[in-house]
C-alpha cells in the first residue's frame, strides 16, 4: 500500500503523480519516532509521539493528547494535558487535554433535539479506554481508542502526521443509551 500526502495542488484542478517500482538509494522512510513516556500525570504511561515539527504525548489509559509541543513556535499548545515538573501542586486537568470527548446529560424538555436544555450532568471520558497503535509510518502514525460508556461504545483514530503539524481525529459511535 502506498500512502502520501497530495502536496500543491490547485484548487478546482488536478495533479498526476506516478508511483515508481525504484526507489532511490538515498530516500530515507523513516517511521515516526513513537516510544514509551512514564508521565508524571497521575502515574499514567504515555506515548511519546515526535517528528520534526512537534512534540506530543498521549496518555495510554484515555487516548488523549496531554502535551503538544510545536518546535518551530517554540510553545506548549496544551497546557494542562499533563503534569509540570517542579510544581508543589498537581496543575493537571485531563478534561482540557485535546480530544476529550464530553458527553452531556440534559434536563428533560419538550423542545427539538438542536437545542439544548439545561445540563445535569458532564461525563468527561478521560480514562478507561483501550489505546493502540494500529499503523506507523513515514507520512503518519494512528491509534485507535476504544472507549465504553454504560451500554455504549465509542471508537477513535487519532492520526499524527510526520511532515504537517496537523492531528486528525474520527470518531465512530454506537450509541446504545436509553433516553
Amino acid at each position: 500500500i502506498w500512502v502520501f500526502i497530495a502536496e500543491n495542488v490547485p484548487a478546482f484542478s488536478r495533479k498526476t503523480y506516478r508511483i515508481s517500482s525504484i526507489l532511490t538509494k538515498n530516500l530515507a522512510l523513516k517511521k515516526i519516532d513513537i516510544s514509551d513516556d512514564n508521565g508524571l500525570d497521575r502515574g499514567e504511561p504515555m506515548f511519546k509521539i515526535e517528528t520534526g515539527l512537534y512534540s506530543a504525548k498521549m496518555h495510554k489509559g484515555s487516548g488523549i493528547i496531554g502535551s503538544y509541543f510545536d518546535k518551530e513556535l517554540e510553545k506548549e499548545i496544551v497546557a494542562y494535558g499533563i503534569s509540570k515538573f517542579l510544581q508543589h501542586t498537581r496543575s493537571t486537568r485531563s478534561e482540557l487535554a485535546l480530544n476529550v470527548l464530553s458527553l452531556l446529560a440534559e434536563s428533560p424538555n419538550g423542545m427539538s433535539s438542536w437545542l439544548i436544555n439545561e445540563i445535569r450532568r458532564t461525563d468527561n471520558l478521560v480514562s478507561g479506554a483501550k489505546v493502540t497503535l494500529k499503523e506507523n509510518g513515514p507520512v503518519f502514525a494512528r491509534f485507535t481508542v476504544e472507549h465504553k460508556f454504560r451500554s455504549s461504545k465509542i471508537e477513535e483514530d487519532v492520526i499524527f502526521y510526520a511532515a504537517h503539524k496537523r492531528v486528525d481525529l474520527s470518531i465512530k459511535v454506537d450509541w446504545r443509551e436509553k433516553a
